[in-house]
Order: C-alpha cells, then structure tokens, then sequence
C-alpha cells in the first residue's frame, strides 16, 4: 500500500508540475516530483526524531523555492 501511496503521490505532484506554465521550472516535472517525494519522507523523519516545527516549516519552504528558477 505504501508504494502504491507513494506513486500516487509522485503522479499528482508531476501533474501539477507539468501544468504550472507560468513558472520557470528548475528541474523536469518527474524530477522535481521525486525530489518533493524524497522532501516529504525527510520532513516526516525529522518530525518523527523531534525537529520543531519551525524548523520543519523553514526546510520545506527552502525546498519549494529550488523547485523554481530564480527565486532561490
């Protein structure tokens, strides 16, 4: 079930990579999708091993900003 999740997952986010036409994308959608993936498994980590929530806020915001070009 968890990989199904996971594919899941992978093809919505790519999907709105793939229609976001009004932003320069750093990476291609399925890339950028895999990356997201492997963010949000860190996040979920780091807030299982006690990372304040503040800090887990700054990290995914850093990781959303790579995803664009220009706004790093």
């Amino acid at each position: 079930i968890a990989r199904e999740l996971t594919h899941v997952v992978e093809v919505a986010l790519r999907g709105l990579f793939e229609g976001a036409k009004d932003v320069a994308l750093a990476r291609s959608p399925a890339i950028l999708a895999k990356y997201i993936l492997g963010v949000m498994r860190g996040l979920s980590q780091l807030a299982r091993d006690g990372t304040p929530q503040n800090e887990l806020l700054e990290i995914a915001d850093h990781a959303a900003s790579t995803c664009i070009v220009g706004s790093i």
